[in-house]
């Protein structure tokens, strides 16, 4: 009687993903619209039932949209050599947990076409948790009009990623010579960017990367961040980066008048709240875009907040063109608020040469405020403790131990309240302040 109760147990439970040829068996159902339930657990999830070796899997055609749950249980990927992430949509209200990528695992990417990359998903449109990638990404892309998106866990965030971990580093060259002024390569250790539209608020909260990620680029637009490049709609709280972050720009078409590049710990230009996020990765910056640089965040929205954030790693700018950095925010105006941000490490211009202005700041590079405004930025208990130092003298650079610059009108003043500089400024030949640097 024993006997056959157990072995109608083991009968119950005989589903799930055991091996590489399970996955691709499963994935092909989903894909041709076919029932999955074989997959399924009791409580409906698909489970991995032990690591799968992919080393056999010569090419993978992702899960095009998946519906339900998907519990890696604890168990890896591994030996995977890959072109695109395991989803390519993670549908709304759908999960994937408890899944993880070895570091036996790679992706390359090489197309003139569209990108949207992430070992996960290229999309996520659900909830994402728990998850661990450590495999490389390599990109190299040649003349394209599209966007790419590329992000250690997903290419596009567009709902939650919470408690996940990326190890795997990620390395991007692209030469594109678009005319597009908008174009634009965004790419960060947990995703590249969010989905611009909708009406749920997405999230990022509770994550962490590891490792490297390096940019080279003559896109107009070029956002590298840690955790995320572009979050046009996602907030961030409590992640952390550990990863050396460094992004380098060049003109690619001179029919484009105006080239960004933006690179930062946690994320390198955000629409929303960052809250309780910390840097301890090197952060550089180099060639010819106006760079906007930081610990933290590179560039900050209209009346967006950054608050008890930290950053440890030391940022450097050695960009020819304007740049604006520094330990926590390199450039925000229309009411910023920067609250209980410290910097510990140095901050330094080091280019040899450079013809446009330059600002500099322990905590924030420049925080300006238009005409029209009718409030400003605000920096409230903001301290700076490391090093703040420009390796050329100009009376274009403005060096400052908690603000290179602030420019505020008579509606929208910058306040400055309860901040202390306990670090050094050293601008020789600069305009130089223990506090701010005004012309």
């Amino acid at each position: 009687m024993f006997l056959v109760l157990l072995l109608s147990v083991i009968a119950v439970y005989a589903g799930g993903i055991h091996n590489a040829k399970d996955l691709a068996a499963f994935a092909k159902a989903v894909n041709q619209g076919a029932d999955i339930s074989a997959w399924r657990n009791e409580q409906g999830a698909v489970c991995l039932e032990g690591d799968i070796d992919m080393k056999k899997m010569k090419k993978w055609t992702p899960i095009k949209e998946f519906k339900g749950t998907f519990d890696g249980k604890g168990f890896a990927l591994l030996n995977w050599k890959t072109k695109q992430g395991l989803f390519d949509v993670i549908a709304e209200g759908s999960v994937v947990k408890n899944l993880r990528i070895d570091t036996s695992c790679s992706m390359t990417v090489a197309t003139t076409e569209q990108v949207i990359a992430g070992f996960i998903a290229n999309i996520n449109k659900g909830i994402i948790h728990n998850c661990e990638n450590g495999g490389s990404i390599k990109y190299n892309g040649t003349y394209t009009e599209q966007h790419i998106y590329i992000g250690g866990l997903v290419g596009e965030n567009g709902y939650v990623i919470r408690d996940c971990v990326n190890k795997g580093s990620i390395t991007a060259e692209s030469h594109i010579a678009s005319a597009n002024k908008k174009l634009s390569i965004c790419i960060g250790g947990i995703a590249g960017t969010t989905i611009p539209k909708g009406s749920r608020i997405i999230t990022i909260n509770r994550c962490e990367n590891l490792a490297p990620i390096q940019c080279k680029s003559d896109a107009p637009r070029i956002y590298v961040g840690g955790i995320i490049g572009y979050s046009g709609r996602a907030g961030l709280r409590s992640c952390v980066n550990r990863g050396d972050i460094a992004a380098s720009g060049s003109v690619g078409n001179p029919e484009v008048k105006t080239y960004y590049c933006n690179v930062a710990g946690i994320v390198a230009q955000t629409g929303q709240h960052v809250q309780r996020c910390d840097n301890f990765g090197a952060i550089s910056v180099s060639g010819t875009h106006t760079s906007y640089a930081a610990g933290v965040c590179g560039g900050l929205n209209a009346s967006r907040n950054i608050v008890g954030c930290n950053n440890h790693g030391n940022v450097t700018s050695a960009c020819s063109s304007s740049s604006a950095f520094a330990g926590v925010l390199g450039v925000s105006g229309d009411g910023a608020q920067l609250c209980n941000c410290n910097n510990y490490g140095t901050v330094r211009f080091s280019a040899t040469s450079a013809k446009k202005a330059t600002f500099a700041g322990g905590v924030a590079g420049y925080i300006f405020s238009k005409s029209k405004l009718k409030y400003g930025s605000r920096l409230l208990r903001c301290n700076n403790f490391g090093k703040v130092s420009s390796d050329l003298a100009s009376d274009k650079f403005y060096v400052g131990g908690i603000a290179g610059r602030t420019r505020g009108s008579e509606q929208g003043k910058i306040k400055i309240s309860d901040c202390a500089n306990k670090g050094t400024v050293e601008a020789d030949g600069c305009n130089a302040g223990d506090i701010t640097a005004q012309p």
